[in-house]
């Protein structure tokens, strides 16, 4: 019987393989192909020899300089992300916060054509190595008031019937993004990537999001989604044969635990095409801007940390994972099912199959002995699912 360590078992089916130096972006101050940055790395602002670059502060050239990251790599790769989802030519809105009850009292404008329609534009010459286009600073007008409303870490409005990105930047401020570490800028890509997703239609059920304490304590359940996790713990780029193998056993588990608790479906198929695709937009990010991806591994050896994985936090390494293996069987074409309510597994399913009868019965049999299932029923057990 193969052994399966813990921590494969917690990654949920992350892909943990780093693209090769050729697909980065390298610029001083930035990422580079020979020193990947993680997370946590401060964000060095490029150097240039620019008065109004050098006067301005610190964390906006930091703020600015992630911002120029994300352009580039989405004006390179963003087929490769995610098609027509486009930071880098949506209207932007980018208010510093100061920080406790202060309200701020300017903010950046990128990508407008129409920048006195934002407020009292006033241009800032940035140096064009940036790449950010024509920036301007406003203090008062519809985007500053836009802006002192702000709804989460990201979020959008309609300013003069242009859709607008309104992303934050602070140093302390709860809710909004630090640009002082790189890890900024895949939050603001993944959490764009949910205005983005404000276009589709929903994902069937019902309306409200799935409360992870209400999700099924269910012994049998839990292992199965956990073996689910370990079946697509695969990197990216998988041959096609490889892909299909998995999504076909991971199909096969899945329906077999839909069979028991149909409504499983509904939890786990909200998360996956929310969470799970914005996470893929992100890691794919990531990936192509020469980052390193985060050590998302969880101790699920407690019961309320495994419930909160089942019910709302395996979404998203899940759907991320199953669209990868999509992307090396089907191409980028399953991403187009997104807006019309599906999750990556419905796509799956319609691609590839679900396997019925003795089929399904082999595929799980074969996944539990390769596994170890036995001892991931094992971990659940122990765990003790909380009582609802």
């Amino acid at each position: 019987m193969a052994k399966i360590d813990r921590r494969t078992i917690l990654l949920g089916g992350a892909a943990t393989a780093a693209l090769a130096a050729t697909s980065t972006i390298v610029m001083p101050g930035w990422a580079s192909a020979t020193a990947p940055i993680g997370p946590r790395t401060p964000i060095e602002p490029a150097e240039f020899d620019s008065p109004v670059w050098r006067d301005l502060p610190l964390l906006d050239r930091q703020f600015l300089t992630g911002l120029s990251q994300v352009f580039a790599t989405f004006r390179k790769h963003a087929r490769t992300i995610w098609g027509d989802y486009r930071p880098d030519r949506t209207q932007m809105v980018c208010p510093y916060w100061p920080g406790g009850d202060a309200s701020p009292d300017y903010a950046y404008v990128l990508n407008s054509r129409q920048p006195t329609s934002t407020g009292d534009a006033q241009p800032v010459n940035l140096p064009g190595a940036l790449g950010l286009g024509a920036v301007y600073r406003i203090t008062r007008g519809a985007g500053m008031d836009a802006a002192k409303s702000p709804s989460g870490t990201v979020s959008s409005a309609d300013i003069a019937g242009v859709p607008t990105l309104l992303i934050g930047f602070t140093t302390s401020q709860p809710g909004m993004l630090v640009f002082s570490e790189w890890l900024a800028t895949r939050v603001m890509v993944h959490e764009a990537f949910h205005q983005y997703q404000s276009t589709w239609k929903p994902f069937p059920g019902p309306a409200e999001q799935p409360n992870p304490t209400d999700y099924p304590r269910d012994t049998e359940n839990a292992a199965l989604a956990l073996l689910e996790d370990a079946v697509l713990n695969l990197p990216p780029d998988q041959p096609p044969v490889t892909a299909a193998k998995a999504l076909r056993t991971y199909l096969a588990i899945r329906a077999t635990r839909q069979d028991r608790l149909p409504e499983v479906a509904w939890r786990d198929g909200f998360y996956q095409r929310g969470e799970g695709t914005a996470r893929f937009a992100e890691d794919r990010y990531v990936r192509l801007s020469g980052q390193q991806l985060a050590d998302r591994s969880r101790d699920l050896t407690t019961g309320p940390a495994l419930l909160v994985w089942l019910g709302r936090t395996r979404g998203y390494p899940v759907g991320a994972s199953c669209g990868e293996l999509l992307e090396s069987v089907d191409g980028p074409r399953w991403r187009t099912r997104m807006s019309q309510g599906d999750c990556p597994a419905d796509v799956a399913a319609r691609v590839i199959g679900v396997p019925t009868a003795d089929h399904r019965d082999r595929l799980v049999a074969e996944a539990k002995e390769a596994l170890d299932y036995a001892k991931l029923l094992d971990m659940v057990r122990r765990a003790d699912l909380p009582d609802a």
